[in-house]
């Protein structure tokens, strides 16, 4: 009788967590469907690439690109009145957006068409093949954002007017370049959701004992959080209040106590991120700047064979003028695709080494004042968790723009090896030089390489300091399990009431039992970290961002202009 009554215990016990179990995921469930509508977290933190949307929109940019207003009709019919509006193809929602397009159709078409009537011998056909695949890639890296879109937003998008402002924010570089407050509360809320954490659980707890006046950078976070504690009510990036915590005791210094002030993690993550973007540069200049020299390489190659700078007659000027207007607005607009990886390493790399400084008042030291700014971490299990999960979404947050910014390094890695390609071919196997497309190719290799060297120098430094990480928690294993084998040679005895300096001091068990939980979670977080480094590292096209990667490129520039100057030396001579 009574196994049977034990089994009916465990029974109904089972029942009863059974029933816990699916009413919290059915609370959950009801949470997502009612304060995660449009977008929805689930849309936003699955991250798929469309390869139907990517040739739909690539076909589509292609039609106004060459026929421009002409090609309206046909693209209505592939998406719709609607989706028209929101690209850009009609000027409904924004007669800006509408213009670039009709100026960007009208400054290659007309040159082309020109072209193609005259046909001048001062303009070479390679001239024009290079504008011609200027407006390919672009219209390429435009399919390749629309790709990332979600599904969901795509289809709302045929339905709906889409204002100006989302349009910049998801479509244009200012989504991942400016990153604004909206773009970055999404993220963070997907980024969450992805690690599956409920950010208003957890805090970091800092230690502001040695400090005469709060940190700056505590200052600042505190500062922001009542804005954002209004404005956030509802979502994974709902946050804990702050507060300051009565005098706790040093688990590795027996007779010190230290005032402790607890922040919630995502104002502290959230501030992070700020801090990384704030000194950002616009390099729109340097981009237009390129793209005019670009402009200039055909101009010289003219000169050298004999004819003007701009041409012959007026009608080789217009259509060399029409191409200058093209390159600043076409080829800037390509480079401005790729500074906006080179932010994303940099930022990355920065928050990276502001995660080695909340640890270690040795590292933070050697650092920029912004870091030095930042408080240390009390040795608590809350702080260990919380720094976990704001490394995670450090390498996590904003990932549909990573990839994104990975696939446009795709599509530029292959321009340079096209380019490569093409010089060596007419350095080498080609009877005549064609000195147009010798200066544009070399030209490329080398902006494109300035390009690519930067990206893989901030992605080596980021993935090195994943080894600081394992480092620092390394120093706070030892120090805690060196204290532990200091406490059992000591006599053991029950630490009671408050010290000579009218300080409390905790009872040995408690401190030998805080010491062995934050010892295990450090533990746990070293391996978790030296896994993630393993499997998911900064790349760049593909590959693990490292020294061995630096060395790489080097090498193919070093033989490429090695190979160049040797058979450009011996044609010359001949």
């Amino acid at each position: 009788n009574s196994n049977n009554s034990n089994n009916n215990n465990i029974k109904n016990g089972e029942e009863a967590n059974s029933d816990s179990c699916n009413e919290q995921y059915g609370e959950k469930l009801k949470f997502l469907e009612e304060e995660c509508k449009t977008p929805s977290i689930f849309e936003r933190s699955e991250v798929l690439f469309q390869w139907f949307v990517l040739l739909k929109e690539f076909i589509k940019h292609n039609l106004f690109s060459f026929f421009g207003p002409f090609s309206i009709p046909v693209i209505i019919a592939m998406d719709g009145v609607q989706a028209a509006v929101n690209q850009g193809f009609l000027p409904t929602m924004s007669v800006f957006i509408f213009s670039i397009q009709i100026f960007l159709w009208a400054t290659y078409a007309f040159p082309v068409i020109l072209w193609l009537y005259y046909r001048p011998d001062s303009i070479s056909p390679f001239e024009v093949l290079l504008y011609t695949c200027i407006v390919l890639i672009r219209n390429l890296i435009i399919g390749i954002k629309y790709g990332f879109v979600p599904v969901a937003e795509m289809d709302r998008r045929k339905r709906r007017l889409m204002n100006f402002l989302t349009f910049g924010y998801e479509l244009i570089v200012f989504g991942w370049s400016k990153i604004p407050e909206k773009v970055l509360e999404e993220e963070l809320d997907a980024s969450f959701f992805r690690l599956d954490v409920n950010i208003s659980n957890h805090f970091f707890e800092f230690d502001v004992t040695p400090y005469q006046s709060m940190p700056r950078a505590l200052q600042t976070i505190l500062q922001d959080h009542s804005t954002h504690q209004q404005q956030q009510k509802h979502g994974y990036s709902k946050q804990g209040t702050v507060s300051r915590l009565s005098l706790q005791h040093d688990p590795l210094h027996e007779h010190r106590a230290v005032q402790c002030i607890r922040v919630p993690a995502a104002d502290v993550i959230r501030h992070l991120w700020t801090d990384a973007t704030s000194h950002d540069f616009n390099p729109s200049n340097l981009a237009r700047i390129l793209a005019v020299i670009q402009w200039t390489l055909p101009c010289f190659a003219r000169q050298l064979q004999g004819h003007g700078f701009l041409g012959d007659s007026v009608t080789e000027v217009i259509t060399v003028f029409g191409f200058l207007a093209f390159a600043i607005f076409g080829y800037g607009s390509l480079l401005s695709f790729v500074h906006v990886g080179f932010f994303d390493f940099r930022r990355r790399l920065f928050m990276m080494r502001q995660c080695s400084a909340l640890w270690s008042a040795a590292y933070k030291h050697y650092q920029n004042p912004r870091t030095q700014s930042l408080p240390l971490l009390y040795l608590s299990d809350k702080s260990i968790n919380a720094w976990h999960i704001c490394r995670q979404t450090v390498l996590d947050l904003g990932r549909r723009y990573a990839l994104r910014v990975q696939a446009y390094m795709s599509v530029f890695l292959a321009v340079e090896l096209l380019a490569t390609s093409w010089l060596l071919y007419q350095l080498i196997a080609a009877s005549t030089i064609d000195f147009t497309s010798l200066l544009v190719a070399s030209f490329n290799i080398i902006v494109l390489s300035g390009l690519f060297l930067p990206l893989i120098i901030y992605g080596t430094l980021a993935n090195r300091n994943a080894r600081v990480h394992r480092d620092i928690l390394n120093f706070h294993i030892l120090r805690i399990r060196s204290h532990k084998a200091e406490n059992r040679l000591k006599p053991l005895k029950q630490l009671e009431g408050k010290n000579n300096d009218n300080e409390p001091v905790a009872p040995f068990e408690h401190e030998e039992t805080l010491l062995s939980s934050c010892d295990a979670l450090l533990e746990a977080v070293r391996e978790e970290i030296k896994l993630a480094d393993k499997i998911r590292p900064l790349s760049v096209l593909g590959f693990r961002a490292n020294e061995n990667l630096i060395r790489s490129l080097g090498a193919l520039l070093l033989s490429t202009v090695a190979a160049a100057v040797s058979n450009l030396a011996s044609k010359t001579s001949i």
